[in-house]
C-alpha cells in the first residue's frame, strides 16, 4: 500500500481534503489503515509540489471519522507484491559435461 497523506478537512460538498505528497491518478480508490474501503480520488487540487488531493467517500462512508487519519492507496491486482529472491544455482555453470 501506498501512503496518500492525511485528511484534513471535509469539503461542504461532502468530500474529504488530504494533504498528499504525490498526486496519485484521478478514480484510484482509497483506503483506510484496515484496508476498509474510504473512496476514490476524486480530484488534485494545488501546486505540484504539495498537491491537495479530493476524496469522495464511498456509499456508507461517513466523511468526519477520517479526519486527521491517514489514508492509503492499495496495489492494482489484489495482494502486496513481495520481492522474491533470485534462486541460486548449486551447479556450477563453467563445468562442461563430457560426451560418453
Amino acid at each position: 500500500m501506498k501512503r496518500l497523506g492525511k485528511v484534513l478537512h471535509v469539503s461542504p460538498s461532502g468530500n474529504m481534503i488530504v494533504q498528499a505528497s504525490t498526486a496519485p491518478n484521478i478514480g484510484s480508490r482509497v483506503v483506510d489503515e484496515k484496508i476498509r474501503e474510504a473512496g476514490f480520488v476524486y480530484d488534485v487540487i494545488g501546486p505540484v509540489s504539495r498537491p491537495y488531493v479530493v476524496v469522495k467517500p464511498a456509499e456508507g462512508v461517513e466523511a468526519e471519522n477520517y479526519i486527521n487519519k491517514p489514508l492509503y492507496i492499495p496495489r492494482e491486482g489484489g495482494k502486496e507484491k513481495r520481492k522474491q529472491r533470485k534462486p541460486q544455482s548449486t551447479a556450477k555453470t563453467s563445468r562442461k559435461m563430457k560426451a560418453p
